[in-house]
């Protein structure tokens, strides 16, 4: 048997390891404020189409659901689907998970040629719809019984957006994404005391165009601190990602005296809160094949 399994199989009897109870050490608040670091650290999957075992965080699930049966009978004598595979874009688990890597041209190879069908409907996958359809595993088609929901490229970008969307909303209401408007602004900011690294909301480490601010302001601002660059590629045009051409305030459900003032930028502070936020941009970054400078991948 392989070994992998037969560790999967005895993982359950091993003791758990003690935890520590107390106060986190610094490199525990560290790694908490580190969105590389909680990539790394989500649960490890493995891609359907290269079978390379990645942090999930670099992969997109998708699920298999059963199709309802048409109302009215088909006149054609090909019988339709009865299960389609969707992306898997909430926590309402259906059918088994089958993951590959989250960007945009691996969906769009996989819709060519039913290649989707052959590579997302593992053996599992046929035992499930067998089991609750009543039929034996081996009678289950995927080329004739299975079909692939076409828009899921386009539905995963739909929902990283909202996710990415979302999430700066959340960090505009709780304040560990401020908006900024002047070089000033984000001077005075990281000129402040040092914070203690116990605290939530420490410097600026990462900021969000939200137009088509000019490259010799950004590169100005990202001299402002060395740091910026390194602790997550400095800056990340906040429009382009969203697909606009310009966003607002108002996109992020911001107050009527936020509006007012505005904003050209919105600057992510260190902090464990602010994680989520980052992640969010980094796989929609990915997925785009956008790099760090903001041009696309080849």
């Amino acid at each position: 048997m392989d070994p992998l399994v037969l560790a999967a199989t005895e993982a359950h009897k091993e003791k758990k390891p003690y935890r520590l109870h107390g106060p986190k050490t610094k490199m525990q608040a560290e790694l908490e404020m580190n969105p590389y670091a909680q990539a790394l650290a989500s649960p490890i999957r493995q891609c359907a189409l290269t079978s390379a075992r990645l942090p999930s965080h670099f992969l997109q699930a998708f699920t298999t659901q059963l199709v309802p049966p048409p109302s009215e009978p088909s006149k054609s004598q090909s019988r339709s689907a009865v299960a389609e595979i969707t992306p898997d874009l909430s926590a309402d688990k259906t059918g088994p998970r089958t993951y590959v890597l989250a960007q945009a041209p691996i969906l769009d190879f996989l819709a060519e040629r039913k290649r989707a069908t052959q590579v997302l409907m593992p053996e599992r996958s046929k035992a499930w719809m067998a089991k609750n359809l009543g039929r034996a595993a081996s009678g289950i088609n995927p080329q004739k019984d299975v079909k692939y929901d076409m828009k899921a490229a386009e539905k995963v970008l739909d929902g990283l957006r909202e996710v990415v969307r979302g999430e700066a909303e959340k960090g505009l209401r709780h304040k560990y994404v401020i908006p900024l408007n002047t070089i000033e602004e984000l001077r005075a900011w990281q000129e402040k005391e040092e914070r203690d690294w116990r605290m939530e909301d420490g410097r600026v480490v990462c900021l969000l165009s939200l137009s088509d601010a000019s490259k010799e302001t950004m590169a100005e601002l990202l001299l402002l601190d060395g740091s910026l660059e390194g602790r997550m590629g400095g800056y990340h045009d906040l429009a382009r990602l969203l697909g606009k051409d310009e966003v607002t305030l108002e996109d992020f459900g911001a107050s009527w005296a936020m509006m007012h003032k505005g904003a050209e930028w919105l600057a992510i502070l260190e902090s464990s809160r602010a994680v989520e936020v980052q992640l969010a941009i980094m796989r929609l970054e990915a997925y785009l094949r956008i790099d760090e400078e903001g041009k696309d991948g080849g």
